[in-house]
């Protein structure tokens, strides 16, 4: 067992963009500060799943394909009331796609062979933070909303997972 802890980071004082792309995945990070707000904002997008459809033949005679898909992006903004308290809001999210399916002539015998998974979820954080000499105190309201599809072989219609006990 183990606990996972994760903090967004607020954005930068200064207001810079960057985006960058390659044959895995694209993104895009914007962040700054506009009076006594900071903001940050970025989304990542998988671009290998748009190139090899088109670079692999379609006669090519593979016997194991998978093409792994994925979006992700998180914002937050943070705003100061005053010398002592901050609001902030922050989000997280996903949608992870893996694949992986034999092809063989037969395509009956190939959807036999099918596995297919899909993860998504999207978490939002509100929360005010205090501040004075030696004192801080933290409070924060968290939201999820999640969903995880598996599906295997060719009779599975899928059986879709909204919350972790629903796997067990």
């Amino acid at each position: 067992s183990g606990i996972v802890a994760l903090t967004t980071r607020p954005g930068a004082d200064q207001r810079t963009t960057q985006a960058e792309i390659s044959a895995i995945d694209g993104g895009l990070l914007a962040q700054g500060k506009a009076g006594k707000t900071r903001y940050m904002f970025g989304f990542r997008r998988s671009t290998i799943d748009l190139l090899l459809p088109s670079l692999i033949p379609a006669s090519a005679d593979l016997s194991l394909t998978t093409v792994p898909s994925y979006y992700d992006g998180q914002l937050r903004i943070d705003h100061e009331l005053s010398e002592r308290w901050r609001l902030y809001l922050s989000a997280i999210g996903t949608n992870d796609v893996f694949e992986l399916y034999a092809t063989k002539e037969d395509p009956e015998e190939a959807k036999a062979k099918r596995f297919y998974n899909n993860t998504r979820f999207v978490r939002v954080t509100a929360g005010a933070q205090y501040h004075d000499g030696p004192w801080s105190a933290k409070v924060a309201l968290s939201g999820i909303a999640q969903q995880f599809i598996f599906e295997a072989g060719l009779y599975q219609a899928g059986k879709k997972f909204d919350k972790a006990e629903d796997l067990l």
